[in-house]
């Protein structure tokens, strides 16, 4: 998150609004790891390219469901850092009035 974006959100969202957004996306990504890891795993399994050297092998970082799988791995520390950079400009925010 951009420092401008946390400015916008810390400026016209309370504290309460922030928690809601965080949980949110906790608990999307919980809901939604166990559905995406068994079709993750199903295109996986269905791939040419995995287990195949003659093939040059998995394409891992290169890989579309490598990369899904990843960004829901990595939703949960995000939004942690996020909300943390928006309580920073919000106490930036407050601190300028006084």
């Amino acid at each position: 998150m951009t420092k401008e974006t946390a400015d916008k959100v810390a400026k016209f969202n309370t504290t309460e609004g922030i928690q809601k957004w965080s949980s949110g996306v906790a608990k999307f990504a919980a809901d939604a790891h166990p559905h995406l890891a068994a079709a993750a795993s199903r295109a996986c399994n269905e791939c040419p390219f995995r287990n195949n050297l003659s093939m040059g092998g998995c394409i891992s970082e290169e890989c579309p469901i490598h990369m899904v799988r990843k960004a829901l791995q990595l939703a949960t520390k995000r939004v942690a850092a996020s909300a943390k950079e928006i309580y920073k400009a919000k106490y930036r925010v407050n601190t300028a009035w006084k």
